[in-house]
């Protein structure tokens, strides 16, 4: 794995109340199996009952940079209904993370090391955030539309569609945000993710059950012939992602 990419529109978070809410779109390598994700995104949430657009990048384990210009820290402004491209690649030695807001054709760029990382799966995620064992409040966010995913693996680079059709050695899962009451063994869908489109590299996760999965005991993982599947997931920690060899999926 040593590239994975997309567009997306930052999406327009409906306030509710004055609590903090939050949800994230991001890119990224690795995060399902390993104990490291490389991932670079925005964040479309709610502070003090006002909606907050930021980007960030991440070498998870270490804290996420954001790109806020507070403090030390690089700025890239970001606004609601803006274009975003984002890429993480594998030069060899390092990590390169790009992000550029298309809309007001501003980007940035940085390059990251990080030893342990074992490139074994490409992210394509809309995310609620977690802190240590506790879930906070998934932001309103309406809909989400990844557009041109992309990755390269082994050499190869295709879009979701094409590695659905790969070798064994290539799976493709897609999975959905839900709560899980630990009593009642039911789900509380948070947001579900819809069917790639017909050229295999579009797809979009809504927020709430609006497409609600037959319900599922645990992850069910299936081969690259396959037809995607929606699966519950019990949201619970971080990093968020999933995929063997490759993935698309909305989890924390």
């Amino acid at each position: 794995m040593t590239d994975v990419k997309s567009s997306w529109t930052v999406p327009t978070v409906t306030v509710s109340g004055r609590g903090a809410a939050y949800s994230s779109n991001w890119v990224g390598i690795d995060g399902d199996n390993s104990s490291t994700v490389e991932q670079i995104g925005t964040d479309s949430d709610q502070a003090n009952g006002k909606a907050v657009y930021y980007a960030w990048y991440e070498m998870y384990p270490a804290y996420p940079v954001y790109l806020d210009g507070k403090g030390n820290d690089p700025y890239l402004p970001i606004n609601k209904g803006d274009k975003i491209s984002a890429e993480v690649s594998y030069n060899g030695s390092a990590f390169v993370l790009s992000i550029t807001d298309v809309t007001s054709a501003k980007s940035y760029t940085t390059i990251q090391t990080l030893a342990s990382a074992q490139q074994s799966s490409a992210e394509w995620v809309v995310e609620a955030t977690s802190s240590g064992r506790s879930v906070l409040p998934f932001a309103k966010f309406g809909s989400e539309t990844f557009t041109n995913a992309q990755a390269t693996i082994s050499g190869a680079t295709a879009n979701i569609g094409a590695f659905l059709q790969g070798n064994s050695s290539t799976a493709v899962y897609k999975l959905d945000i839900a709560n899980q009451n630990r009593r009642s063994n039911q789900y509380t869908y948070l947001a579900t993710t819809g069917e790639l489109n017909s050229t295999g590299d579009s797809f979009t996760v809504n927020y709430g059950a609006t497409q609600p999965p037959p319900l599922a005991k645990g992850p069910v993982k299936f081969g690259p012939m396959d037809r995607l599947i929606d699966l519950p997931l019990t949201v619970a920690a971080t990093p968020a992602a999933a995929g063997s060899s490759l993935g698309f999926v909305e989890i924390p």
